[in-house]
């Protein structure tokens, strides 16, 4: 194929790097306006999306569009489960468009669930700008990124992205057909692996939120989740991760925007490890 196309680059690892390492350095060698992540078990239904979404963002200069995907099992909404509460909470209003399949403003309070309407924490069904994607790579940093996450990889990166980009639009297209192969990361995952994603996703959300309500909601769940998880004790025999887990406790207890009762909570969870 890059015989037939010059444009095609191959990039090879010496050695199996990850997901995440090698999505970002396809990120930072993309030379596009815009960037359309696929994983390995999904596939675009076909290339008109592009040319939709594509359309679509450089009309109103989005830095991100999303799109709609279809499982092998039927269609899913993937606009059910939202996470990641802090995305959205510093946007201005009049950047995002009002969404009617969202049932509101992308960052319209919803004041009986206390939360934003936002967009699906995944990397894929979206078309990115890509100088706000490699700004999101830069800014996690090699040193980051270059550690094997065992699956969720594209959650600590998005989230980054969202950070970033000044403006999102949604389009009810769909554009990806997910197959959800029996080589998915997601049906192997255990219970070890949940744990190091966590931890990155909690360093992550600590250094490059801001410093918003969302954001702290954010911070908490995460902790609170992976010091309940019986299996931490198994993660935290590696010493680099008992570096990782005390600089993560270090950084929470020091917080401003993390309320005391919240601490004090993260600190008698957290008691029962020795990390020196």
């Amino acid at each position: 194929l890059q015989k037939e196309d010059p444009r095609i680059e191959i990039i090879n690892n010496k050695k199996n790097m990850g997901t995440l390492y090698s999505r970002c350095i396809g990120v930072l060698s993309a030379k596009g306006k815009y960037i359309f992540p696929l994983d390995n078990d999904d596939m675009f239904l076909d290339k008109d999306v592009f040319y939709k979404v594509k359309s679509t963002a450089e009309k109103d200069n989005f830095d991100i569009v999303e799109f709609r995907a279809i499982e092998s099992k039927g269609i899913k909404n993937f606009f059910k489960k939202r996470i990641a509460v802090a995305m959205f909470s510093h946007h201005t209003k009049g950047r995002v468009l009002y969404q009617p399949e969202l049932s509101g403003f992308a960052l319209k309070p919803n004041e009986k669930l206390n939360r934003y309407h936002l967009s699906e924490v995944y990397i894929w069904a979206k078309c990115i700008k890509t100088e706000v994607y490699q700004k999101a790579v830069t800014q996690y940093g090699k040193e980051r990124y270059s550690n094997y996450v065992p699956t969720y990889d594209d959650v600590i990166i998005n989230f980054i992205i969202f950070q970033i980009a000044e403006s999102f639009h949604y389009i009810p297209k769909y554009g990806i057909l997910r197959i959800f192969s029996g080589s998915s990361a997601y049906l192997h995952t255990s219970v070890n692996a949940l744990n190091k994603y966590e931890m990155r996703l909690l360093d992550a959300v600590l250094d490059f939120s801001r410093n918003t309500f969302e954001g702290k909601k954010i911070a908490v769940n995460v902790a609170v989740k992976f010091l309940n998880n019986y299996g931490l004790g198994n993660t935290i025999k590696k010493e680099k991760y008992k570096i990782l887990l005390k600089s993560i406790l270090e950084r929470i207890d020091k917080c401003e925007y993390i309320s005391e009762e919240h601490k004090k909570i993260i600190r008698e969870k957290s008691s029962k490890f020795k990390l020196n």
